[in-house]
């Protein structure tokens, strides 16, 4: 590319008599192989550590049976040059490390790969080295032997029953001091490891009812639960005008939440005016964050003992849960007292709980059918047909959850509600002229 560059310039030089549009078409082309040799220049490193073997940076000799009757192992103390790394451990005990002395040494380092033995116990390796006693070598060496226990097996098996949690080779106080400490510690990890991010949304039922003013349907309470983690995003979607609150006496809200806590208790509200159809379905979603210990794999170019890092992994959740409401067939049936046949001419009103009006109609031949969310309504008559008394009950009906239809304590059939008008009655009386007495035997034509 440098060539190149010193070859266009020359060009440029031969040619200074060339036209503007000549020269502009050759600076392009520079600009684009500078462009070229930025990009291609560009290298992304994986993260690195290096490690001072000299003794005053803490590159130390462990010996094991200063520590645990009769262990032959020997491993080293190691640090990271980079201070947010700390400590750093042999991933496999049987390959060598560079010697002491004043070298610097470094190891890239990358996430363990699924299906690797250190992505199935990452969590519990991270949990051991961030958890792990680290004030003397004694606890340094207790952390390793936890790290061997997940990723070199073979190695700790050889000194320990971890699942009888004693040291195989011997006694004493210290040995049993130490092997507590490294029991606990797994015990510890093994638990953590259970312990991943996770979210549900609970609620006593996903059906959505009105609210005592009939403005709104509203759903139960809906609890977010985020363990391990924090919600960072509620949100609500499927209608227009759809939106979440904390307070189910809102009537205004966000179709997005950021509560950032372990747990909130939400409600969804939409104005009963924007459902058009019979029957809707509302998503809630809702999605969490949290950090989990792990680990990460650091090996050397020249095949030195390869390590394992602290390293928090952030794991992301989210769940989800429908919401419905369904308006459900009604009939209203205006008839006589016999209940035998429509009457035609009525004028009748359906109010919901808080009074406002959901439908009115004239009667026909016909039952009126109407399509009613769940609820607590009143049928009223304002005009009645003509032969007949105006009706001043006010019929109370209920419909379900599950689109049964009440009147009082009945069910009723095929949710046909019956409205009975009285026909006008005229009681005629023929008296004598006290009018005290009714008089027999005459004749009267209306």
């Amino acid at each position: 590319i440098y060539c190149k560059k010193i070859k266009i310039m020359l060009v440029l030089k031969k040619n200074r008599s060339d036209n503007k549009k000549m020269k502009n078409k050759i600076l392009k082309s520079l600009l684009v192989i500078t462009m070229l040799f930025t990009i291609f220049s560009i290298k992304v490193n994986a993260k690195e550590i290096t490690i001072d073997t000299a003794l005053s940076a803490g590159y130390e000799d462990i010996y094991c049976k200063d520590y645990f009757s009769n262990c032959a192992l020997r491993t080293i103390h190691k640090q990271a040059t980079d201070s947010s790394v700390k400590q750093v451990y042999c991933a496999e005990h049987n390959v060598a490390l560079p010697g002491g002395g004043s070298g610097n040494y470094t190891w890239t380092c990358s996430a363990p790969k699924d299906g690797t033995l250190l992505a199935t116990k990452n969590i519990q390796v991270g949990y051991a080295i961030k958890n792990g006693p680290k004030s003397n070598l004694g606890e340094y060496l207790i952390t390793q032997f936890a790290v061997w226990h997940y990723i070199d097996s073979e190695t700790a098996n050889d000194y320990f029953d971890f699942t009888n949690k004693k040291y195989k080779n011997g006694g004493g106080t210290t040995t049993a001091t130490n092997t507590t400490s490294l029991m606990n510690l797994v015990d510890k990890a093994d638990k953590a490891a259970g312990a991943k991010p996770s979210i549900e949304i609970k609620t006593d039922s996903t059906v959505l009812t009105q609210t005592s003013d009939g403005e709104y349907l509203i759903s139960k309470p809906i609890t977010i639960n985020a363990t391990n983690s924090k919600i960072n995003n509620v949100e609500v979607s499927g209608i227009e005008g759809i939106f979440i609150t904390t307070n189910k006496d809102n009537k205004t809200g966000t179709k997005t939440l950021n509560p950032n806590a372990a747990t909130t208790t939400v409600y969804i509200k939409i104005p009963i005016k924007n459902m058009k159809n019979n029957s809707i379905s509302v998503a809630l979603d809702a999605k969490s964050s949290g950090t989990v210990d792990g680990a990460d794999y650091c090996t050397n170019s020249n095949n030195w003992q390869p390590l394992v890092i602290y390293s928090p992994k952030t794991i992301s959740k989210e769940t989800s849960k429908n919401f419905t409401a369904t308006k459900y067939n009604v009939l209203i049936s205006k008839t006589d007292i016999a209940g035998s046949k429509e009457i035609p001419g009525a004028h009748l009103v359906v109010k919901n709980s808080g009074g406002s009006i959901i439908e009115e109609w004239t009667s026909t031949e016909k039952a009126h059918d109407m399509s009613l969310l769940p609820g607590k309504y009143e049928l009223t008559e304002t005009i009645a047909p003509g032969g007949y008394v105006l009706s001043e009950s006010k019929l109370l009906f209920e419909v379900k959850s599950d689109g049964t239809v009440m009147v009082g304590d009945q069910k009723v059939d095929d949710k046909l509600i019956k409205f009975i008008n009285e026909p006008i009655i005229i009681k005629i009386l023929k008296t004598d002229l006290t009018g005290k007495e009714e008089v027999e035997g005459a004749h009267l034509n209306i």
